[in-house]
């Protein structure tokens, strides 16, 4: 089974073969290392700002779309350095 947000193979621990719940940052299942990563400072945030996973979802989504027009500058101005 592929991790649902690496999509890196799920390890077993012991029997267990299904790896850890993903949510809130998705559905599926995912592993060790994304669920301690990833999912469960997820869960302690939203915990101690009391806000629902769809808020949370809607957070993550408007920091990603940041980044990725963060990237887009960056990638630009090499751009022109390369040119120059």
């Amino acid at each position: 089974m592929l991790c649902s947000i690496c999509f890196t193979e799920i390890k077993p621990v012991g029997n267990w073969t299904d790896g850890n719940n993903a949510e809130p940052i998705n559905t599926g299942r995912c592993c060790n290392e994304c669920d301690n990563k990833v999912v469960i400072p997820a869960r302690l945030t939203m915990m101690m700002t009391n806000v629902s996973s769809d808020v949370y979802r809607d957070m993550l989504q408007q920091q990603l779309e940041n980044l990725q027009q963060q990237l887009a500058r960056f990638e630009n101005v090499v751009a022109r350095a390369d040119v120059s």
